[in-house]
C-alpha cells in the first residue's frame, strides 16, 4: 500500500514538473522561435522565387514577433528585410516611409540597445538616392555619419562618407569628394575599416581625377587593385584616367582586361566597350571606334538596358565631331537627350531642345545639349547661316544655363572648377553672336553677347552680395541672421586652424578639425536651405537673375561723357564690348601666339625696380616698356578709341583674365620718337587722355550704385602699423613656417622693413579730414575689426602678404602683439565675413589687387574681399609699392577726394601732379613709382562738395541776407 503511494506521488509530482515547464515554456521566448525559424526558411524560399509580396508578409509576421520578445537585432533584420522588398519592386515611397518608421522605432530605445541607426539612415540615403531626392539624401548621409561617430562604429562611417563621396560626384562638387576622403582615410587602418577601402580609394582617385590630378588619382586605384586586382570597377576608372592623361595605349589595355572580367552584367558591359571607344578615339582609330560603339549599341537593344545609352550617344557624337562629322554628330546628341531625358520625344524635330528646367536634372544631358550647341556651331561656320548659328547659340544656352542650375549650391572651389570646364562654350557663344550680328544687323545679338559676359564674371562675388541683399529685403529676423553669422564666424575659424595646422604637420589635429569643418559646413548648409523653405522671397531674391540691360547701363549708369569697356578673354579670341550713351559696339582681336610674354614683359618692364634702375639694363628696360606698352594698347584698345563718339571723355574699363594685372593708365597710345634715350615723362600715357576706372563685372557696379552711401557715423580712419625688430622676427618666422610648407607660395614685399612714410601720411590725412589715425602699437587687427564698421572711408597703409597657391590667407599686415587673441594678419577669410559701412577703402599695401586668376571670377586678391565685404569702392596696387611715392600719391589723392573729386579723378589728378612736380627726378617717373594704384567700384565722390569751399559759401548766403535786409530796411525808411 505504501508504495502503490509512493509510485501515485511520483507519477503526481512528474506530472507538475511537466506541467510547471509548460507554464514557464507559455511565458519564455523559447516556443515562438520555432515559429520564427519556419518563418524566415519561408522567406528564404520567398526570395528565392522572386514572391516580394509573401517575403514582406513573412519578414512583417517575424519582425512582431521579435519586437514582442524584445530580440532588437532579430527585429531590425526583419524590418530591412520589409524595406528590400518594396525596393526590389521599385515601391521607393513605400520603402522610405517602411525605414522612416523602423528609424523612429530605433530612436525610442535606450542607446544601449541602439546599435542600428547609423545604418538605418544609410539605407535611406540609398533609398533617396533612387528616388533623386540628393538633398535628403545628403541630410540621412550625415546623420548616418553622426550616429556612426558616437558609436565608434568604423565600417558604418566609412560608408556614410563614401556615400557623402559619391554624392559629391553626382553633384560635380570635387573639391568635397577630396575632403570627406580625407577624413575616411585614418579609418581605413581599422579592421573593421578594411572592408571599405577598395571603395575609398576609388572615390578618392575619382575627385582627383575630375580635377586633372591624374598621377595622384592613378596612386589610389593602384592602392585599390592592390587589395583586388579583379574588381572591374576599379579598372575601369584606371583605363579611364589613363585615357585622360592621353596614355590611350595603357586605356585600351585594361578596358580590354575589364571585359574578360564581366560576367553577368550587361550595363558593366555596354559601359566598357564605350569607354573602349572613347580610348581609339583618341588614337584617331575611328574604324574601331565604330566597332565599339556597335557593340554597346547591340548590347542596348537586345537587353533593353538603356541607362547607358545617352553616355553611349554623347561619345558617338563627340567621335563624329572629331572627325568634322558635325551634322551626324549633332544627331547622335539629339538622340543622346532623348535617352537622357525619357520626356524628350526620340522624333523631335533636330533644332529643337527640351526645357532648360528638365536638362538641369540629367549631367549626360546637359553633355548632350552643350555639346550639340558646338557641333550646330561648327555646321554654321561652314553654313554660315543664321538658323544654323541661331540653334548653335540657343543650344549652349540652355546648357550653361542647366548646369548653372545643377552647381549652384556647389563650394566656391568646385564651382569655380565647373566655370572653368564650361568656359569653352561661352566663347563659341560670343562668336556665334558676333556672327548673327554680322549677318542680320540685328542689335538683339549685341544684347545677347552682353548677357554672356556678364554672367561670366564675378560670379561668386556677386552672388554673395545678392544673397546678403535677399536677407535684407526679405525681411529675415535678426535672430536668423545672427545665426548665419555664428555658422560663419565657426567656418572661418576652422578654415584657418585647419591651414595651421598644415602648416605645422598637425596630422591628428588637421583631422579632428576637418570633421569638425564637414558637420559646420553641413549645419549652415542645413540652416540656408530651412531659410529658403521658410522665406520664399530670399529664396527667390537670392537665385533672381542677375543680368542688367544695356538699355539701362545707358540710361542709369553712364555719364553723357563715359564709355564701358567689357573684355572677355577667350582661347583664341579677344572680345571687346564697347557701351557708350549712344553706341554699343562689339569687337574681336586674333589672340597672339606670345601674348602671354606680351603681358609678362610689360609687367617686368614696369615693376621690376632692379632691371630698369640699373645702369646696365635701364635703357633695354626703357625699349622693352616702350614697344610692349603701344603694342597693348594697339591690340585692346585702338579700335575702339578711334571709333569712339566724341563725347566720350571717360573709361570704365571691365578686364578678364590677364588684363586685370595690367594697369591700362600706362599703356602708351603712341611709341616715343626715340628709344636710344630714357625718357618716361615724354611718353604718351593713356591716363593722360582719359580717366580711367575699373570694375570686376558690370552687374557688381551697377549694384554699387545702388548702394545708399554714408551709412557709417565718421568719416576717415586711417590704419599705419609699426614693423619693429620684433615684429619683423615674428613675420619671418611665420614666413619661415610657410616656406617650408608646400601648401603655400608666398609673394613678398621685399623684407620687413618699417613704413614710416605711411604713418606720416595717414596722420596728415586724419587731420585734414578730422578723423582718426590708429598708429604703431594701435594699429592692430583686433583694434581694426572692432571700429573699422564705425568709418566711411578705411586707409590701411601698410604691408601685405600674397599667398598664391592659397588665396584665402593672403593678409594684410597689422602691428602683431602678442597680448592680443588674434595675429595680426587680417586674412581673405575673415575680411569676406565682416560687417563693413565703409563707401571707400584704400589698401595702401603692396599687389593688393595681384593675385591667381580664375575663370568666371577674375583675380582672387585683397581687395577683392573687401568688395566680397560690400565695400563698394576700392582702391588698391596691382604690384610691390615704394613707400615714399605711395605715401605721396596718397595724399594728393585725398586732397582731391576732400575737394569732392570723384574717386577715379581724385587718383588720376593726383597721379598729374606727381609727374608734373618738376622736383620729381626723371627716372622717377617710371610707372613703377606712380602706375601701380588704380580704383575699382563705384567711383562717385565720397565728399559731395569741398569742405573747404563751405565757409566761402555761408560768407556769400551771409552776405546776401545782409544785403536783401539792407534793402528792405531802406524801403521801410523811405515809406515812412
Amino acid at each position: 500500500m505504501k508504495t502503490a503511494h509512493y509510485n501515485l506521488l511520483i507519477i503526481n509530482t512528474f506530472i507538475l514538473l511537466q506541467l510547471g515547464c509548460l507554464v514557464v515554456l507559455a511565458n519564455q521566448p523559447i516556443k515562438e522561435p520555432t515559429k520564427t525559424d519556419s518563418l524566415l526558411a519561408l522567406r528564404q524560399q520567398y526570395k528565392k522565387d522572386k514572391n516580394w509580396v509573401g517575403w514582406r508578409k513573412v519578414s512583417t509576421e517575424a519582425a512582431n514577433i521579435y519586437q514582442a520578445t524584445a530580440q532588437w537585432e532579430k527585429w531590425y533584420q526583419a524590418r530591412k528585410g520589409i524595406v528590400r522588398t518594396f525596393f526590389r519592386t521599385d515601391k521607393l515611397d513605400s520603402a522610405l516611409i517602411s525605414m522612416q518608421h523602423t528609424t523612429q522605432q530605433l530612436g525610442a530605445l535606450p542607446d544601449s540597445l541602439n546599435q542600428w541607426s547609423a545604418d538605418a539612415y544609410n539605407i535611406m540615403a540609398s533609398i533617396t538616392k533612387r528616388m533623386g531626392q540628393s538633398e535628403q539624401q545628403e541630410n540621412y548621409l550625415y546623420k548616418a555619419l553622426q550616429f556612426a561617430q558616437q558609436k565608434a562604429d568604423t565600417s558604418t562611417q566609412i560608408k556614410a562618407l563614401n556615400g557623402l563621396m559619391s554624392l559629391m560626384d553626382d553633384k560635380g562638387d570635387y573639391h568635397q569628394i577630396i575632403t570627406y576622403g580625407q577624413q575616411a582615410l585614418p579609418l581605413l587602418k581599422s579592421p573593421a575599416g578594411s572592408t571599405y577601402r577598395t571603395n575609398t580609394y576609388n572615390n578618392l582617385a575619382l575627385g582627383h581625377r575630375s580635377l586633372g590630378e591624374y598621377d595622384t588619382a592613378v596612386v589610389y586605384f593602384k592602392r585599390s587593385l592592390a587589395i583586388d586586382s579583379t574588381r572591374e570597377r576599379t579598372i575601369s576608372f584606371l583605363a579611364l584616367t589613363h585615357n585622360d592623361n592621353a596614355n590611350y595605349e595603357q586605356a585600351i589595355k585594361l578596358f580590354k582586361k575589364r571585359a574578360k572580367l564581366i560576367t553577368d552584367d550587361s550595363l558593366a558591359l555596354i559601359n566598357n566597350y564605350r569607354r573602349l571607344g572613347i580610348a581609339y578615339g583618341g588614337q584617331e582609330k575611328y574604324k574601331e571606334v565604330e566597332a565599339a560603339f556597335q557593340q554597346a549599341e547591340q548590347l542596348i537593344e537586345a537587353t533593353q538596358e538603356t541607362d547607358e545609352a545617352g553616355a553611349l550617344y554623347v561619345c558617338w557624337g563627340d567621335a563624329l565631331l572629331d572627325q568634322n562629322k558635325a551634322k551626324k554628330a549633332a544627331e547622335f546628341y539629339h538622340k543622346a537627350l532623348h535617352y537622357s531625358l525619357p520626356n524628350f520625344p526620340i522624333n523631335t524635330p533636330l533644332k529643337e531642345n527640351p526645357a532648360t528646367e528638365l536638362c538641369a536634372t540629367e549631367i549626360w544631358a546637359v553633355q548632350a545639349l552643350l555639346n550639340k550647341g558646338n557641333a550646330f556651331f561648327e555646321i554654321a561656320q561652314q553654313s554660315q547661316q543664321a538658323t544654323d548659328y541661331t540653334t548653335a547659340l540657343t543650344s549652349l544656352e540652355t546648357a550653361l544655363t542647366a548646369a548653372q542650375i545643377r552647381t549652384r549650391d556647389n563650394q566656391s572651389q568646385s564651382a569655380l572648377f565647373l566655370t572653368d570646364y564650361y568656359f569653352p562654350a561661352r566663347e563659341n557663344c560670343l562668336m556665334a553672336c558676333e556672327r548673327l550680328y554680322q549677318l542680320t544687323k540685328d542689335q538683339q545679338y549685341l544684347e545677347k553677347a552682353f548677357e554672356i559676359t556678364q554672367k561670366s564674371k564675378a560670379m561668386l562675388t556677386l552672388g554673395a552680395l545678392q544673397e546678403d541683399e535677399a536677407k535684407v529685403d526679405a525681411s529675415i529676423p535678426d535672430s536668423l541672421l545672427a545665426q548665419d553669422q555664428a555658422l560663419k564666424d565657426r567656418l572661418q575659424y576652422l578654415q584657418e586652424q585647419i591651414y595651421d595646422g598644415k602648416l605645422q604637420q598637425q596630422k591628428k589635429e588637421v583631422y579632428l578639425l576637418q570633421d569638425s569643418l564637414l558637420k559646420t559646413q553641413k549645419a549652415h548648409a542645413d540652416f540656408v536651405h530651412q531659410m529658403e523653405r521658410n522665406y520664399p522671397a530670399y529664396h527667390e531674391l537670392k537665385y533672381a537673375d542677375q543680368y542688367v540691360s544695356s538699355a539701362r547701363i545707358q540710361q542709369d549708369l553712364l555719364g553723357e561723357n563715359q564709355a564701358l569697356l567689357a573684355y572677355f578673354m577667350g582661347d583664341s579670341l579677344i572680345f571687346l564690348q564697347v557701351i557708350s550713351p549712344n553706341q554699343q559696339r562689339l569687337y574681336t582681336q586674333a589672340i597672339p601666339k606670345d601674348f602671354q610674354k606680351l603681358i609678362i614683359d610689360f609687367r617686368k618692364s614696369a615693376t621690376d625696380f632692379r632691371f630698369f634702375s640699373h645702369a646696365d639694363s635701364s635703357l633695354i628696360a626703357y625699349q622693352l616698356y616702350a614697344q610692349s606698352a603701344h603694342r597693348l594698347y594697339d591690340l585692346l584698345l585702338k579700335k575702339a578709341v578711334e571709333d569712339f563718339d566724341p563725347s566720350v571723355k571717360e573709361l570704365l574699363i571691365v578686364p578678364d583674365g590677364l588684363l586685370g594685372y595690367i594697369p591700362f593708365e600706362a599703356l602708351l597710345l603712341q611709341p616715343p620718337p626715340s628709344t636710344d634715350r630714357i625718357a618716361y615723362h615724354q611718353l604718351d600715357y593713356l591716363f593722360q587722355h582719359y580717366p580711367i576706372h575699373y570694375a570686376y563685372s558690370t552687374p557688381l557696379l551697377w549694384k554699387s550704385f545702388q548702394r545708399t552711401r554714408q551709412k557709417a557715423a565718421k568719416l576717415y580712419a586711417g590704419f599705419a602699423p609699426i614693423y619693429d625688430a620684433a615684429t619683423a622676427s615674428q613675420l619671418d618666422s611665420i614666413e619661415a613656417v610657410v616656406k617650408r610648407s608646400a601648401d603655400s607660395q608666398i609673394t613678398l614685399r621685399s623684407g620687413w622693413n618699417d613704413l614710416p612714410n605711411a604713418r606720416k601720411s595717414v596722420t596728415k590725412i586724419s587731420q585734414q579730414f578730422k578723423g582718426d589715425a590708429y598708429l604703431e602699437k594701435a594699429a592692430t587687427e583686433a583694434q581694426f575689426k572692432a571700429l573699422a564698421s564705425d568709418y566711411r572711408i578705411l586707409h590701411l597703409a601698410m604691408h601685405g602678404w600674397l599667398n598664391d597657391r592659397n588665396p584665402s590667407f593672403s593678409s594684410m599686415i597689422f602691428s602683431q602683439d602678442q597680448q592680443e587673441s588674434k595675429d595680426g594678419n587680417l586674412n581673405v577669410l575673415e575680411i569676406c565675413n565682416l560687417q563693413l559701412q565703409a563707401d571707400l577703402v584704400v589698401l595702401g599695401a603692396c599687389n593688393t589687387g595681384f593675385g591667381a586668376i580664375e575663370r568666371g571670377e577674375g583675380i582672387m586678391s585683397l581687395n577683392r574681399a573687401f568688395a566680397y565685404a560690400g565695400c563698394p569702392s576700392m582702391v588698391m596696387s596691382l604690384w610691390s609699392v615704394p613707400d615714399q611715392e605711395t605715401s605721396r600719391l596718397m595724399e594728393g589723392f585725398f586732397q582731391h577726394l576732400y575737394d569732392g573729386q570723384a574717386i577715379h579723378t581724385a587718383l588720376r589728378a593726383a597721379k598729374l601732379a606727381y609727374l608734373e612736380d618738376p622736383n620729381v627726378t626723371p627716372m622717377r617717373m617710371h610707372p613703377f613709382f606712380w602706375a601701380g594704384f588704380v580704383t575699382s567700384g563705384d567711383y562717385r565722390a565720397v565728399i559731395q562738395a569741398s569742405n573747404g569751399s563751405w565757409w566761402w559759401l555761408g560768407l556769400l548766403g551771409l552776405g546776401v541776407v545782409g544785403v536783401l535786409g539792407w534793402g528792405m530796411y531802406r524801403s521801410r525808411q523811405s515809406s515812412k
